[in-house]
């Protein structure tokens, strides 16, 4: 097994083009493009009609070969830290699983899933920028010319912090569900205690009345820390003989647009403060802006007012989606809430076609789930009614049943159509498909 050197830092930029190389492991179009084979010396031969294919297919067989290298071996356990993020690396880019498949075939938590994954996409960038550099140091011994670029290529990964910020941000998995904003805002305080003691600034950050909020968990703790450490930052401009302080206030507020339901909007209100105290926060404000567009809809403004600087993080209230189950099976929705039961959704149950009809249009769900197969009026003429009536036209309906005819049920305006029997994985798929839940 290779071990990552800890000597050579990896920058965030070259870890992002492993990743992205990995997602396309067994596409040759994508893999001809990579700049990771000119950083990595992968020469594609004269002869240019074969170029193309040589190329992909060293850099992937380097890939391969230097993930087969984080391999501990026999000697180690499955269960330690090495082997789960080799074993959750090439079960997902090589063998093809999903990120749940990975998860359940190491007995791990989906969100543990990804961190291995993670894990071992780190390993591995560390691994072959170790190569690249070695790379460098020979080209720089015999002058030849394959590396020519690398030095100016290895700078633009690192010269644009922002864009980096940005490209890690966006490839960071995310997993919004019902939050307690008060339980993140707890959380983030934890980090900024021995900051604020230092410079002298009280944090009051118990709300009058704890909100619900939807967001990843993680990416609402990061945001809720920068906005923080900005605040008590933003304080230390504060007049002699001033006692600085730092409160946060979150207000409720009703959203115009049905569909998008209620915002919740934290202030934190940092006082007292000159009027130039956001001048010295650029960084710390583009960190937060840039981790609230990874919450999905969520808004961060930063204005100063009078002797207060008033940071405001605007975020979706909790949603509770519902998935009505329109099947005349009644043991269909019960068997549909187990496999639920980790998740948000509540599901409603309704064995008649007319009495579904009735109850979308009077509490229109989030989802339906159709059978086809139904008395009296069957799944198909269901189908039409819902998309013809204004008030359940925009609900998306899945397909669900032995008369498996895809076709059809998308010409009559379906989202998607999955047959009989369902599998807990595929009904959690057809659901992220057609909504966030």
């Amino acid at each position: 097994m290779s071990q990552p050197s800890s000597g050579a830092e990896t920058p965030p930029g070259f870890v992002s083009q492993v990743g992205e190389a990995l997602r396309h492991l067994y596409d040759p179009s994508a893999l001809v493009r990579s700049p990771l084979a000119d950083l990595l010396g992968i020469s594609a031969g004269t002869d240019q009609r074969q170029a193309a294919d040589r190329r992909s297919q060293r850099l992937r067989a380097l890939l391969l070969e230097t993930i087969e290298s984080l391999n501990p071996g026999p000697g180690i356990s499955f269960r330690s830290l090495s082997a789960r993020s080799y074993q959750a690396l090439h079960l997902h880019y090589v063998e093809g699983h999903t990120v749940e498949e990975v998860g359940r075939l190491l007995s791990l938590s989906l969100r543990q899933a990804y961190r291995d994954i993670r894990k071992g996409e780190s390993d591995l960038a560390t691994l072959l920028w170790e190569r690249c550099l070695a790379e460098e140091r020979r080209s720089e011994l015999s002058t030849a010319p394959a590396l020519a670029g690398f030095a100016s290529a290895s700078r633009q990964f690192v010269s644009d912090q922002g864009a980096v910020l940005r490209e890690e941000v966006e490839r960071l998995p995310s997993y919004p569900v019902n939050t307690s904003l008060q339980q993140a805002l707890d959380q983030a305080a934890e980090s900024l205690l021995a900051l604020a003691g230092r410079v002298g600034v009280s944090l009051s950050l118990q709300l009058e009345q704890d909100c619900l909020v939807r967001a990843d968990p993680s990416a609402l703790r990061q945001c809720l820390t920068a906005m923080l450490s900005c605040a008590v930052q933003s304080c230390k401009r504060a007049q002699p003989g001033d006692r600085p302080g730092c409160s946060a206030q979150v207000v409720a507020l009703a959203d115009r647009r049905p569909s998008q339901g209620r915002s919740v909007e934290l202030r934190l209100s940092c006082r007292p403060v000159g009027q130039a105290a956001l001048s010295g926060q650029a960084n710390l404000l583009s960190l937060a802006r840039t981790l609230a567009s990874a919450l999905g809809g969520a808004e961060f403004t930063a204005t100063v007012e009078g002797s207060e600087v008033q940071l405001r993080l605007r975020l979706q209230a909790a949603l509770t989606p519902m998935l009505m189950v329109i099947d005349d099976n009644e043991g269909l929705p019960e068997l549909f809430r187990r496999y639920l039961s980790d998740s948000d959704w509540s599901v409603v149950g309704v064995a008649d076609a007319s009495e579904g009809l009735r109850l979308a249009k009077e509490h229109p769900p989030s989802a339906i789930v159709l059978d086809i197969l139904m008395p009296v009026i069957d799944g198909w003429a269901l189908l039409s009614q819902l998309k013809s009536d204004p008030l359940t036209a925009d609900v998306p309906v899945i397909v669900c049943s032995v008369f498996n005819d895809p076709e059809l049920a998308l010409s009559l305006g379906a989202a998607m159509c999955i047959p009989k029997p369902v599998s807990q994985s595929t009904l959690l798929a057809a659901l992220r498909r057609v909504r966030v839940g």
